[in-house]
């Protein structure tokens, strides 16, 4: 992974009726509101929404493989995503999760906390 400034990454569990397509194709249209832009140099961004797990999905599309191909190899999405669901398997093999974190021991993390406290501490005092 590339040497970049420290980040917050999240991880949303959403239910929708939208297909893995019309999905990417909306958080893409959200990525573009908030002032991204596609230099797809890998480098750090304003915002980056990535599918990750769709359901049970194991397949491959036209710009969309699921589960994201890196997914399984970073500490960063992992961690966050057992917080939703501890007992999530890869669709790929049913490797639990858990499992996959645990070799990654050597990636450091720092929770920052709740997306609400995050949101209060910002707030201006009155």
């Amino acid at each position: 992974m590339r040497d970049q400034p420290p980040f917050l990454n999240m991880v949303a569990e959403v239910e929708t009726s939208m297909m893995p397509l019309e999905l990417l194709a909306f958080c893409q249209r959200v990525e573009a509101g908030l002032g991204r832009s596609n230099k797809g140099d890998g480098g750090p961004r304003t915002i980056d929404i990535d599918l990750v797990y769709v359901d049970r999905l194991h397949g491959s599309w036209p710009g969309l493989e699921l589960p994201h191909p890196r997914a399984h190899q970073r500490a960063f999405v992992l961690r966050p995503l057992l917080e939703l669901s501890p007992d999530y398997r890869d669709p790929r093999d049913q490797t639990p999760l858990v499992d996959r974190l645990a070799q990654l021991s050597d990636q450091s993390l720092f929770r920052a906390g709740e997306l609400a406290e995050l949101v209060e501490r910002e707030q201006p005092c009155d």
